[in-house]
């Protein structure tokens, strides 16, 4: 294949994608991990989803980000529904 001005951009897309899926596992479980002990560390959760919304920006993770924030609903409602709204933001953002 041909190199194009982009070729190392898209490889670098990939990389970071490839290393984002070995990574999800591992936050995963810390996810289940702290929804099971019932956290209310609001640091630590946001922490993670601030992490969770760059992530789903590169189509990984997606699935537990959701789970996190319909447990962190319970937590800080209104907190969460600024991650809801920033989660449908980057969403519209794919469509546009």
């Amino acid at each position: 294949m041909d190199k194009t001005p982009f070729s190392d951009i898209i490889s670098l897309v990939h990389l970071l994608n490839d290393t984002l899926l070995l990574k999800l596992p591992s936050l995963e479980r810390e996810v289940k991990q702290l929804i099971k002990a019932k956290s209310v560390d609001k640091i630590l959760i946001e922490n993670y989803l601030d992490t969770f919304i760059l992530i789903t920006t590169n189509g990984v993770g997606e699935k537990t980000f959701v789970k996190l924030l319909d447990y962190y609903k319970t937590v800080d409602a209104n907190r969460a529904a600024f991650f809801w709204n920033q989660f449908d933001s980057l969403k519209d953002d794919e469509w546009q």
